[in-house]
């Protein structure tokens, strides 16, 4: 009797375990996948590269509610 309670309490932490397993997978299977585009064989590598990126004014918000800014004119 003790241990089908047990092994009642033990069903929703397998489920979860299930959850995880098949998540794990799907994540694999995506660093796994082989790109459709490929670095050309002889491509340009540079033995040095200076410079900075510079953000001005950047303004952002999301499709689902553009009246919501993320960013509102921020500048790095």
């Amino acid at each position: 009797m003790m241990s089908c309670i047990y092994l009642a309490q033990l069903a929703p932490a397998l489920k979860k375990v299930g959850e995880g397993v098949d998540a794990a997978s799907r994540i694999f299977k995506i660093i796994d996948r082989e790109p459709l585009i490929k670095s050309p064989e002889n491509g340009l590598q540079p033995d040095h590269i200076q410079g900075k990126i510079v953000f001005e004014n950047v303004t952002f918000s999301y499709p689902k509610d553009p009246t919501k800014k993320v960013l509102d004119n921020n500048s790095i």
